[in-house]
């Protein structure tokens, strides 16, 4: 059996990434409408593969969301 204290570790690790998105808002009424969007997240990590020592890491996930919108 594992012990949980290790599933909690936190380590530093600070890398640069990118995100791309789309997202759509509609509103049934005056007020109140609907919105939602998808994203994908990829990181970054150094390589000296190329000119600009970045390639792309093993970290990506993708996001959605949807919500309520309200207008005043």
């Amino acid at each position: 059996m594992q012990d949980a204290a290790g599933l909690f570790d936190v380590t530093t690790k600070n890398d640069f990434g990118f995100d791309v998105g789309a997202g759509l808002m509609g509103f049934f009424s005056q007020n109140v409408g609907l919105r939602g969007d998808v994203r994908y997240f990829r990181g970054f990590r150094g390589t000296s593969d190329n000119a600009t020592g970045l390639g792309l890491s093993n970290f990506n996930f993708w996001r959605a969301s949807l919500g309520v919108s309200f207008k005043f």
